[in-house]
């Protein structure tokens, strides 16, 4: 039945997966993603549901981190394979060619771009817009970006969201270093005139903002917070197109060169993103790693049932980010602000696994001893005159060694006080008696729905010569006529104290030093560790 559930559901549940594409714009931006598809890959659905829909790729201008994560990317660019300089001279006019004035619109006058093919950007924007634009326009950029795309709208893809033309775009960078804070609003703008040539695109971006890497840069500070400025800056000077109160933004749009492979492509009308998380480092607790938890985050933000709830949220709060704050910004003469700004967090509820295994063990041990012979009688009805007569069960009739001291009525809370070989036998005593006892009381209740265990302890683990039948009226036994406690030499030696380990002054019973505790400890430590193993193995 639980198959033809499954079966059912696989076959005529919709298909609720939206075609996902997932952008690393430089080191930082790779290291989300990268840790988002490796989240993504856990998941026991990932082959079935999500790897052919959830597309993952990364621009760089470093080789050696593009090398590293080609694993786990779908397709990866390298932004600085080419002589920087010669070709910003080309292109400006200072050889052979007329000036581009698609290339001249963006790039300052004067400005002497770096040498070689040197890998990384240094921490200028301007570099790495130049490495996106020349892949652009001379590579094959757009070609393998829209072959991802069309890959991911495929029809023979059962999974994929039929309700919606909508294509998931995220893009993920830093504005404290080059490559991404330099390249990110051509590839907003490219990727978003791709995808809508197959779809309804709505493109996310996530920020890391300066703050995130103080710690980490040194001398350089002012030069990433100068980035992050500058980054966030254009970001929403282009995000006020999405604002019809912004003053100063004709309809026609603004000039923005983001695609010198199409030059017709001068201006944009739209803002670059529908909606931008800034990611920083929290004030009030410390976070070790923050990239790795706003991937995390980022990852039950689209991939966990947070993703739906928000989803209708979203709809409601759209119409209210199309104006600027404050909301009386015209009187306070100044420009205003667009609201297509968020962030987001995640906590993680940890299991305490250890804690939980020795608590869970004491607990089952504790249980036992009280349920058997340390001191707790069961609750059946077969033992109420057993519970009418307490003090019976916590004292016996008993002799020191020597054979000359006079026997004497002794209470477990006062063993400590007896020698050592005297309060071992005393306790082996205590322990034979209080199994006896119990033994009778189910003997005498035969019949009654209750248990037989004490009958069993008596009849496997003590000889008929030392200790009285279960059917001998306990009235007249030894221990009631005063007979001292008669050792014996072949009951279960040191069972006792393995078993309840040693008294206190008051009684209580170190269960750290019993073997029971430690014989329970080991096997829910065992039961814990198959759960694991089965959770591990069906996760994989």
């Amino acid at each position: 039945m639980e198959k033809e559930i499954v079966i059912k559901d696989r076959l005529v549940a919709p298909s609720m997966i939206t075609p996902t594409l997932f952008i690393g714009l430089g080191g930082c931006g790779l290291k989300i993603v990268k840790r988002v598809k490796e989240h993504l890959m856990t998941r026991p659905d990932y082959e079935e549901r999500y790897r052919a829909l959830t597309k993952f790729t990364a621009f760089d201008t470093n080789i050696n981190d593009l090398e590293k994560a080609r694993q786990h990317m779908d397709d990866v660019f390298l932004l600085s394979d080419f002589e920087k300089e010669d070709y910003a001279k080309l292109a400006t006019g200072q050889l052979f060619l007329e000036p581009d004035d698609y290339f001249t619109q963006w790039v300052p006058d004067g400005y002497r771009f770096r040498a070689g093919d040197t890998a990384g950007a240094g921490q200028i924007r301007i570099e790495s817009r130049l490495g996106l634009y020349y892949q652009t326009k001379h590579r094959d950029v757009i070609p393998r970006l829209r072959r991802i795309l069309e890959d991911m709208k495929n029809h023979a893809h059962g999974h994929r969201r039929l309700d919606s033309n909508e294509i998931r775009i995220v893009l993920c960078y830093s504005v404290a270093g080059g490559t991404g804070s330099g390249s990110h609003l051509p590839m907003a703008y490219l990727i978003r005139d791709l995808a809508s040539q197959l779809g309804k695109p709505r493109i996310h971006g996530v920020a890391v903002l300066p703050s995130v890497f103080e710690d980490k840069t040194g001398h350089n500070k002012d030069g990433i917070f100068a980035n992050g400025y500058a980054a966030l800056k254009e970001t929403e000077h282009l995000m006020k197109l999405g604002a019809p109160e912004a003053i100063g933004y004709p309809e026609s749009g603004l000039e923005f060169h983001y695609n010198p492979a199409d030059t017709t492509k001068r201006t944009v009308r739209t803002q670059p993103f529908d909606f931008l998380y800034a990611i920083d480092r929290p004030e009030r607790f410390t976070v070790s790693d923050v990239v790795a938890a706003a991937a995390d985050g980022l990852y039950l933000q689209l991939f966990s049932p947070i993703f739906g709830e928000q989803a209708g949220d979203y709809d409601n709060y759209t119409q209210h980010q199309r104006f600027l704050v404050p909301h009386d910004f015209e009187k306070k003469d100044v420009r205003g602000f667009t609201s297509f700004y968020g962030s987001y967090g995640s906590a993680v509820f940890l299991v305490p696994n250890e804690g939980l295994l020795e608590y869970c063990a004491k607990a089952a041990a504790l249980d036992i001893l009280r349920s058997s012979f340390v001191g707790q009688i069961p609750s059946d009805a077969a033992f109420d005159a057993l519970r009418r007569n307490y003090a019976n069960f916590n004292t016996i009739r008993f002799a020191a060694a020597g054979g000359s001291a006079e026997a004497n009525d002794v209470h477990v809370k006062d063993f400590h006080q007896l020698a050592g070989d005297d309060q071992k036998h005393a306790k082996r005593a205590l322990f034979e008696k209080r199994v006896r006892l119990l033994a009778e009381a189910e003997h005498q209740s035969a019949g009654k729905t209750i248990s037989a265990e004490f009958r069993n302890i008596w009849r496997h683990g003590h000889g008929a010569a030392f200790v009285n039948p279960v059917d001998h009226d306990t009235a007249n036994s030894g221990e009631a006529n005063g007979t001292p406690y008669d050792r014996p030499e072949k009951s279960i030696v040191g069972y006792l104290e393995r078993s309840i380990g040693v008294a206190s002054t008051e009684g209580a019973v170190d269960l750290t030093r019993s073997e029971l505790f430690r014989d329970s400890q080991r096997t829910f430590r065992d039961v814990l560790e198959r759960a694991r193993d089965r959770t591990l193995s069906d996760a994989n």
